[in-house]
């Protein structure tokens, strides 16, 4: 018998739903998502307010039990968001919000603007700062999406998507001075995959000694399409600079929710995971004092294409707007009607040279400024921000997205038109990293192959090489540290249908399952129950002190930092088994052939 799952609305209320389909958010492919329609994403219900903590840290304050008052309140001192019945209120300059109330001593402000519209002749520029106000704005129900590829034109959806989600204690005040975890969502940047996850499990579980901020930024072809057209008049990468103004946004107005400006950790999954790569090392690694640590959750990493490489995209976009032939091209496609854009435009084809369509079609541009050069470079040079860094993935990170194949042939042309850089030179070193894996039930034979190569390629390997990279420069200076992960927690439903420890898995361990836009499976109401403040519980103490140790549940394993070397190992949180590994000299060697083979493809 199947579960019942759990879904949040636009207004943040929970109810219980019969399975359905989530992952148009996450693979706005239609082929590819129809081929994995059914996937559950492993869900982490957080079913009780965290135990006492010892006062031996600074910040290791007593667990509140539900008031909404942070660790060192005052008696007297004033709330900052007011006590009015109707929720609570917050002056941002530009405008003044007022959210709701919640019954767990929360105050939720949701779908509040900061950046103006981007449209008409705003599309491809950078964001600009949201038009003044004088009414006071409702902030109670979440503003739309932005609009992803293949997507038609859904009603939550729209090109008006650039909102901002706050979570805060209700009884929080100026003294609170709370760190901020402001989580990026994923989507391949192909969608916003995650719009309307809610905050209020990490505040409850913090002990109401935390704020929560989400937000939508521009996707697919309002977000990434590329062209020296573009440079000229606009701005590249639109997706990412609308991130950036939103952590600038933070720090001008965080303080104004109870939060700290100083203490901002930049929490990215999937695509979010990747574009916190890019924060880190944006600009050639130039600290803006944006934020004070990072976590970097299955971090995407896809081909990144030049300016020059893209315009054959940028083509064929203004041939299918009917813009190709007009004597400037760019304002044709700022002046074209959004419907005929997303409609007739904002769909996906194959990258030149290949015989099959993408799994994620669009993607950041190496374009010399923000974008300075390839991450992986970028982190080998040493050319980004240096903070405390959590990096991890699941154990299956590719049996989402990877080819059903039947034959060997079938793996590497699967990886071929994926990656926009492979050429047939490859093969053999592919081929010979990656014999036929053990098969699984009810799939052909080759997927398990197809599905460990697309994860390590996209995934896993750069993680690695990431982490490296980082623990390397971090070894030097006596400071900041890095820590890894693996996440191996099973739901029966997903083993059932193949997909391993699939990913997302682990996102709802993260929020909580209350937390979750998606619909999710309550195993971890059941067996899987006991993984939930341990997991919780790290990543709070990495929030409040920037180590995963300090306010970890008692008795668990003591997480190591990262040494690069053989003797590295990484955490593994698994049910009833949660243990250091170190990793295999199989693992390390594709790792190792994948930095070559894509190194080489920079410099042909």
């Amino acid at each position: 018998m199947d579960p019942e799952y759990l879904s949040v609305n636009k207004s943040g209320d929970v109810t219980k739903n019969p399975r359905k389909g989530w992952l148009a958010r996450i693979v706005p492919n239609r082929r590819v998502a129809l081929c994995i329609a059914g996937v559950l994403i492993t869900a982490i219900v957080l079913t009780a307010v965290f135990v006492s903590r010892a006062a031996s840290s600074s910040d290791g304050d007593k667990i509140s039990s539900g008031t909404g008052v942070p660790s060192g309140t005052v008696a007297g001192d004033k709330a900052l968001l007011g006590d009015d019945s109707a929720g609570p209120v917050v002056n941002l300059g530009y405008t003044t919000y007022q959210g709701k109330w919640q019954p767990n001593g929360i105050a939720q402000f949701t779908g509040m603007r900061y950046a103006k519209a981007p449209l008409g002749d705003l599309r491809w520029r950078a964001p600009i700062e949201p038009e003044t106000m004088s009414n006071i704005q409702k902030a109670t129900g979440f503003g739309k999406a932005c609009y992803g590829t293949s997507a038609g034109m859904p009603a939550d959806q729209s090109e008006d998507c650039l909102f901002v989600n706050v979570w805060a204690p209700q009884k929080v005040t100026a003294r609170a001075k709370l760190p901020v975890w402001l989580f990026v969502q994923g989507g391949g940047y192909n969608s916003n995959s995650a719009p309307y996850v809610l905050g209020s499990e990490v505040i409850e579980k913090s002990g109401y000694n935390a704020i929560v901020v989400t937000f939508n930024y521009r996707v697919s072809l309002f977000g990434f399409l590329a062209s020296e057209k573009i440079k000229a008049d606009g701005a590249l990468n639109a997706g990412l600079l609308d991130q950036r103004f939103l952590m600038e946004w933070v720090q001008k107005h965080i303080e104004a929710f109870g939060g700290d400006p100083e203490k901002v950790m930049l929490h990215g999954h999937s695509a979010g995971g990747g574009s916190v790569a890019h924060h880190l090392t944006a600009y050639g690694g130039r600290d803006d004092k944006l934020f004070s640590s990072a976590v970097l959750e299955s971090p995407y990493y896809p081909t990144e294409l030049t300016v020059v490489e893209s315009e054959w995209q940028f083509n064929k976009t203004a041939e299918l707007a009917g813009c190709g032939s007009h004597t400037d091209v760019l304002s044709c496609l700022r002046n074209i009607d959004v419907d005929t854009l997303q409609k007739k435009v904002n769909g996906v084809s194959n990258f030149p040279n290949k015989n099959g369509i993408p799994v994620f079609y669009w993607s950041p541009t190496v374009d010399g400024d923000f974008v300075s050069e390839d991450l992986m470079l970028a982190f080998g040079a040493g050319h980004y921000v240096k903070v405390p860094t959590l990096i991890g993935t699941v154990t299956n990170e590719g049996s989402l997205f990877a080819v059903d194949a039947k034959t060997q042939a079938e793996v590497t042309n699967f990886l071929s038109n994926n990656l926009a850089r492979y050429n047939s030179s490859w093969t053999d070193t592919i081929t010979k990293a990656y014999p036929q894996a053990p098969e699984i039930q009810g799939r052909s034979a080759w997927f398990p192959t197809a599905s460990l190569a697309y994860g390590d390629v996209i995934f896993d390997c750069p993680s690695l090489v990431t982490g490296n990279a980082i623990a390397s420069s971090l070894a030097t200076m006596n400071g900041p540290a890095l820590w890894m992960y693996r996440y191996n927690v099973t739901d029966e439903a997903e083993v059932k249908q193949g997909f391993g420890v699939p990913h997302s898995a682990d996102l709802p361990a993260f929020f909580g399952a209350r937390s979750m836009s998606t619909t999710v499976s309550q195993s971890y109401t059941t067996y899987n129950a006991p993984m939930v403040t341990a997991v919780m519980s790290y990543l709070i103490s990495f929030l409040r002190t920037q180590n995963p140790n300090t306010l970890k549940e008692d008795g668990a394993l003591e997480w190591d930092t990262w040494v690069p070397g053989q003797q590295a190992s990484r955490l593994v949180l698994e049910l009833n088994n949660t243990r250091h590994e170190e990793l295999t000299q199989t693992f390390r060697s594709r790792c190792s052939d994948w930095d070559r083979l894509l190194k080489e493809s920079l410099l042909s």
